[in-house]
C-alpha cells in the first residue's frame, strides 16, 4: 500500500529551488499553490502494510451509527521527524508546520488492498476558530477607557500570547508566559525560589486571585497526570499552589540541559493542567488592570453617546401578574430605552433583567405570570412564562 501524508505550513515558504527529498524509506516534497509559494509538505511511502488503513465499525444501535478507528501509527513517526526537521530552521526563522493537521492517503497497489482499504483519505485538523462574540459597548468602553492614563499592554502582550499558546497546544510557552505576567505583577522582583515565593504568599491581591481558582478549578479534559493535575485535584491550600508554580517555574525557565529531567518541547501534554492553571490567574490578572472598562461613568457614557448619535432603541414590556386579592391578572406597560440600533442578544437579555427587578421593586407581593417585550415596530423580543401562575381574566392596570 502507498500513503501520503500532507502537512500544511502556518506560513507560506518562497523556495528558490527543490525537488524530492529522501526521508523515512519514502519522499517528501513541497506542495505549492497557484502563486509558486509552498504550502504543504507531502511524504509518500510505498510497501506499506495495509493494516495501517483507516477501519470502519457500523454501530446501527448507537447514537452514532459509525466509529472510524485510525490505525495508521506511521503517521506519528513522519510527524516527529518533520517536527525535528523544523526545528532547526526555527532556530534561524519563523517557520512551523501545522502538526495538528495532516490529510492522510492510503492508495492500493493492488486489487486484494483495495478489497481491504475501506477509506483512502482522511483528514484531521484542528477546528478553525470562530467568530469573537464581541458586544459593543465593549468597544465603546475600551476607546473611552483608553482616552487617559496607562493602557494595561504589557498585560495584555502576555495574555494573548499565553492564550494563543495554549491553543496550539504549546502548554510549556503558556505556562511561561503566564508567569512572567505573575512574576512581574506580584513578584516584587524576587527570583530567588524562596523569596520569590514568599513576596507572591504576601501579596493579599495575589492571594485572593489563587484562593478564587482553587475553588472554582476544573481540570482540563484529557490532561496527563502531572504534579498540577494531582495538586488541583486534593483541594490545596493558596500557599502550596504558589509553591507549586514557583518550583514549575524553576523547571521550565531554568532546568539545565543535561539533568535527566530537563524538559522537551515534545512532551507538552504534561504541562497542560500547569498551563491552564496559569492561564486561569493570568486572566484574572488581565481582567484586574483591565477593570477601568467597567466603571459606573463609562457605562453612563455608552448610553448617553448613543443617544447623541441617534442609537438609542425602546423596548416595550409587558407584565401579566396577580395581586394576592385578585381573581384576575393585570397587564401593564414598561417602555425601556437602551443604547443600540438593533436589538442584539445582550441588550435583549439586559431588558429581561430589568423588567424583572422592576417588578420586584414596585410590585413585590405581586406574582408575575409572563413578560413580553417587542420593539417599537411591534416585533418580539423576548416573552418569558412563569407557569406556578395559571390563566386567568385579564384587565389593564
Amino acid at each position: 500500500m502507498k500513503v501520503k501524508y500532507n502537512f500544511p505550513l502556518k506560513r507560506p515558504i518562497d523556495i528558490d529551488d527543490h525537488w524530492l527529498l529522501p526521508m523515512l524509506g519514502g519522499t517528501a516534497r513541497m506542495v505549492e499553490n497557484d502563486d509558486g509559494l509552498v504550502v504543504a509538505i507531502e511524504f509518500t511511502k510505498e510497501g506499506c502494510p495495509v493494516d495501517l488503513a483507516f477501519q470502519v465499525v457500523e454501530t446501527p444501535n448507537e447514537i452514532s451509527k459509525m466509529t472510524i478507528s485510525g490505525a495508521d501509527t506511521f503517521v506519528r513517526v513522519v510527524e516527529d521527524h518533520l517536527d525535528r526537521a523544523f526545528a532547526y530552521l526555527q532556530c534561524y526563522f519563523s517557520t512551523e508546520i501545522e502538526v495538528g493537521s495532516v490529510t492522510i492517503e492510503h492508495i492500493a497497489e493492488n486489487a486484494e488492498e483495495a478489497e481491504k482499504i475501506v477509506m483512502s483519505s482522511f483528514s484531521v485538523g484542528k477546528k478553525e476558530q470562530d467568530p469573537l462574540p464581541l458586544s459593543f459597548d465593549l468597544i465603546t468602553r475600551a476607546v473611552m477607557a483608553a482616552e487617559d492614563g496607562d493602557a494595561p499592554t504589557f498585560e495584555a502582550s502576555l495574555a494573548q500570547l499565553a492564550r494563543d499558546s495554549n491553543a496550539q497546544g504549546r502548554y510549556i510557552d503558556c505556562f511561561r508566559y503566564c508567569f512572567l505576567l505573575i512574576e512581574a505583577v506580584f513578584g516584587e522582583g524576587k527570583f530567588k525560589k524562596k523569596q520569590l515565593a514568599d513576596a507572591l504568599k504576601g501579596s493579599i491581591d495575589f492571594v485572593a486571585i489563587v484562593a478564587g481558582e482553587i475553588a472554582k478549578w476544573r481540570t482540563p479534559p484529557n490532561s496527563q497526570a502531572s504534579p498540577t493535575k494531582s495538586l488541583m485535584e486534593g483541594s490545596p491550600s493558596t500557599d502550596h499552589v504558589i509553591e507549586h508554580l514557583v518550583e514549575r517555574r524553576g523547571h521550565y525557565f531554568h532546568a539545565n540541559l543535561k539533568k535527566a529531567s530537563s524538559w522537551s518541547a515534545k512532551h507538552q501534554g504534561e504541562a497542560n493542567a500547569l498551563a491552564w492553571l496559569g492561564l486561569l490567574l493570568s486572566q484574572a490578572i488581565a481582567a484586574r488592570a483591565a477593570e477601568r472598562m467597567f466603571d459606573d461613568d463609562l457605562a453612563q457614557r455608552h448610553f448617553d453617546d448613543a443617544g447623541e448619535m441617534g442609537a438609542h432603541l425602546v423596548v416595550r414590556i409587558e407584565y401579566l401578574f396577580r395581586l394576592p386579592e385578585d381573581e384576575f391578572l393585570r397587564k401593564r406597560y414598561l417602555n425601556v430605552t437602551v443604547p443600540g440600533t438593533k436589538a442584539a442578544t445582550r441588550v435583549v437579555t439586559g431588558c429581561v433583567k430589568q423588567a424583572l427587578e422592576h417588578f420586584e421593586q414596585t410590585l413585590p407581593v405581586g406574582r408575575i405570570h409572563s413578560i413580553n417585550g417587542e420593539d417599537d415596530a411591534g416585533n418580539g423580543l423576548f416573552s418569558v412564562r412563569i407557569y406556578t401562575e395559571g390563566d386567568r381574566k385579564v384587565v389593564e392596570g
